[in-house]
């Protein structure tokens, strides 16, 4: 059996199948309110301009000037990672703001590290139907004792 695969055509989900409607769009990611008011996000990637990018989001997603969403549900499903300012992200939100964060075995790379963020350092609800796949990209570096080579891992 030969498998071909074409040019042009992404496997990997795009995220979530039902998004909230009317959702605006900001590079990749997409912003707007669920039927009930609830504030969402879908973070696609982490472009490195992500924090400017929550700025404009959260600003839209809230009527007081200055103030966070008081519940919202910021959707990392099929989040394809990139680079960015962790803790620039992090500093967008306060630790314990209700909101929950949802993943799934599709989110890769910087998206695993920021979703960690925002468990571990702010306290968010992290929900989804098992684990990320446990492909961060943090490295760790090793030199030999002589300074000639060091690996990666």
């Amino acid at each position: 059996i030969t498998l071909t695969r074409s040019g042009g055509v992404n496997f990997v989900p795009v995220g979530p199948v039902s998004p909230p409607k009317d959702c605006k769009a900001l590079g990749r990611q997409t912003y707007g309110r669920t039927e009930k008011g609830t504030a969402y996000i879908h973070l696609r990637d982490v472009p490195g301009d992500l924090p400017e990018q929550l700025d404009t989001m959260l600003a839209a997603l809230t009527d007081v000037p200055g103030a966070l969403p008081s519940k919202l549900i910021i959707d990392m499903r099929a989040n394809g990672g990139g680079g960015c300012d962790h803790e620039a992200v992090a500093a967008r939100f306060k630790r314990g703001q209700n909101v929950v964060v949802i993943i799934d075995s599709w989110v890769r790379s910087a998206g695993e590290t920021i979703a960690g963020t925002f468990k571990e350092d702010l306290g968010f609800t992290l929900i989804g139907d098992g684990p990320t796949a446990g492909m961060s990209s943090q490295k760790k570096r090793i030199e030999a004792p002589s300074g000639l080579f060091g690996v990666s891992f």
